[in-house]
């Protein structure tokens, strides 16, 4: 495992607040059902992106007509969809879709298809799509020939059998965003980040086409595709879409480089973490916790768990985890009590878990966590991606899942971590407090042994004991700074040599 500490950006969303017949599967997954092959239609769109590999990028804004075009938030959000113009709206089956109206920061055009068989048909925009909320000019009929839209999100029989909620969308960039049942809107996946964490720009391909194939009445699946497109970038995009408990994403893809580029994000997350419990008083808020997710959470290829609770930092880091063949890694909200946040608006305590579990062998990699330095509950500050470590003849191929739900998708074979703390008498010292629970029954009565490490810094103290009212353990570590570089930290329980909890992974980077 390597730290290097960089300037990078993670695109911010503009105005974040913050089917087929399928013919069997194709890849054996670790924690779930195996793969499945794209609709018909997938090696079209795919041709297309290698297609457009070749020839110079296309440009993506267009001019908008002058009542959307530079409008604050407050007044884009007004513009909502009329539910009844929705896609397979009244129609039987448990889908439907709608759209959202281009403007504010929502510049490129993002037209959507339906797909049967090998054909597409185009889904027009209409104004009368839309409400615009009283404020605003709809588009007259000549500038909405011009138009299209900015994203659409999807609606299902998630919770009740009667009703359709929300529970993913797509909107700005290459991002999607999923709930699972009784959730809340949260982090984001994305499709594809490229030099993330660099001093240089970072990349944002986008979504510049979306297709749809129309699901069953009976069907509880849906097919989404999509062509990406950016600097130096094409590609195709397969996405099956299943929600419940939890929503899933299975994306089957192929990105076509146009030049090389230093950093080529697979799977990745997105997520805003502004502070929790280890410095609850930092920003004068009543709140004990703001944050979408808390934990960064990796499983390598023999099955070693590693948790690394997410901060926000005092300068942009990023962190590289180097694995070979990953069974997965994720941004958790791991904080479930409401009491935490003590927030009845934007209900962290219900924000979603995202998963991602290689559905092919990703062989050796890095996994890079970027962490940016941040005062605004609105920035999307977090990220964690796959960075393969070989990318042949300019063009990567993938298949992946990526799960939205209140939990991980599989149960925890070891303890974890629930609680990290920090507390300084000192600049060059500082102690760390964490919370074991929930560890496996071989722990019980066992004699478990601390293996603390440190690194740039000195261990200067460190206690276990057994914590009554988690029912685990708590470790307390005096840390001293020796050199003003980042410590690095990580912390293991073991009964007998064999880990009986992950292993908690912290970097502390003292105030200079």
């Amino acid at each position: 495992m390597a730290l290097v500490s960089g300037c990078g950006s993670l695109a911010a969303k503009p105005g974040s607040a913050n089917d087929v017949k399928e013919t069997g599967p194709t890849t054996a997954s670790a924690y779930g059902t195996p793969a499945h092959e794209p609709p018909a239609f997938f090696p079209t769109l795919l041709e297309r992106a290698r297609q457009l590999a070749a020839a110079p990028p296309r440009p993506s804004n267009i001019d908008l007509p002058p009542s959307v075009r530079d409008i604050p938030w407050e007044e884009y959000r007004k513009i909502v969809f009329n539910h009844d113009k929705a896609l397979w709206h009244g129609e039987p089956g448990h889908f439907s879709a709608e759209f959202f109206h281009m403007g504010y920061g929502y510049r490129d055009p993002v037209p959507v298809f339906v797909i049967d068989g090998l054909n597409a048909k185009p889904v027009p925009y209409t104004s009368d799509m839309f409400n615009f909320g009283g404020g605003i000019t709809p588009p007259t009929p000549q500038e909405a020939t011009q138009l299209s839209f900015a994203g659409m999100r999807l609606h299902a029989n998630i919770n009740r059998e009667d009703y359709r909620d929300e529970f993913m969308l797509f909107q700005g960039a290459s991002y999607f965003r999923g709930v699972g049942k009784g959730g809340w809107l949260g982090l984001s996946g994305r499709g594809l980040a490229i030099n993330t964490g660099l001093s240089e720009p970072e990349q944002v391909p986008r979504f510049s086409e979306i297709y749809m194939e129309r699901p069953g009445p009976d069907q509880r699946y849906l097919w989404v595709l999509a062509l990406l497109e950016g600097k130096s970038v094409t590609g195709a995009y397969a996405m099956r879409i299943e929600p419940g408990d939890f929503t899933t994403v299975e994306v089957t893809a192929q990105v076509f480089l146009r030049e090389p580029v230093q950093v080529l994000g697979i799977a990745p997350l997105t997520s805003m973490y502004l502070y929790g419990e280890e410095h609850p008083a930092n920003f004068g808020d009543f709140r004990p916790e703001v944050h979408d997710s808390d934990t960064l959470v990796m499983v390598d290829g023999n099955g070693d768990n590693l948790a690394r609770p997410l901060h926000n930092p005092p300068h942009t880091t990023v962190s590289g985890f180097k694995l070979m063949s990953p069974k997965g890694f994720g941004l958790e909200q791991r904080d479930r009590v409401w009491d935490h946040y003590q927030d009845i608006v934007e209900r962290y305590d219900i924000r979603p878990t995202g998963w991602v579990e290689p559905l092919s062998d990703w062989g050796p990699g890095t996994l890079r966590l970027l962490e940016i330095s941040t005062n605004l509950e609105s920035d999307d500050n977090m990220g964690a991606m796959w960075v393969p470590e070989k990318i042949e003849n300019n063009q990567y191929a993938m298949k992946y899942r990526v799960y939205f739900g209140n939990t991980l998708p599989f149960s925890p074979p070891l303890g974890r971590v629930i609680g990290t703390r920090h507390a300084s008498w000192e600049p060059a010292r500082s102690r760390f407090v964490v919370d074991f629970a929930n560890l496996p029954k071989e722990a019980d009565n066992a004699e478990l042994t601390l293996d603390a490490t440190v690194n740039n810094g000195r261990l200067a103290e460190q206690k276990l004991l057994k914590n009554p009212y988690t029912g685990g353990y708590r470790v307390e570590i005096d840390v001293v700074r020796e050199q003003s570089n980042d410590i690095e930290m990580r912390v293991t329980l073991r009964n007998g040599g064999r880990p009986v909890t992950e292993t908690w992974s912290y970097l502390w980077q003292p105030t200079r």
